[in-house]
């Protein structure tokens, strides 16, 4: 998504968050589920569901491998959600 500035860090961890979300309930998982899997806590995979929080690189790894994707399918996922987020404007 080539762009004159680079988006917003909040927008970027919404649209991450979204993408997140979405994956996980596509797999079927809980909150809890998931964050087991990506030895993770399911405190930090709700911050991360809601923007709150950003994840690493790894992190990010270690998510999608839990949820059977690749992490560029997350990616792709966020970077859709902030186009269409931005369209809206």
């Amino acid at each position: 998504m080539p762009r004159d500035t680079a988006p917003d860090p909040a927008a970027v961890n919404l649209a991450f968050g979204a993408a997140l979300r979405e994956a996980r309930s596509n797999a079927g998982l809980s909150q809890e589920q998931l964050a087991h899997a990506a030895g993770s806590g399911r405190t930090y995979i709700g911050e991360l569901e809601r923007g709150i929080k950003s994840a690493s690189v790894a992190m990010t790894f270690r998510l999608a491998h839990s949820l059977k994707c690749a992490p560029s399918d997350l990616l792709a996922a966020a970077e859709r959600n902030l186009g269409r987020w931005a369209s809206r404007r």
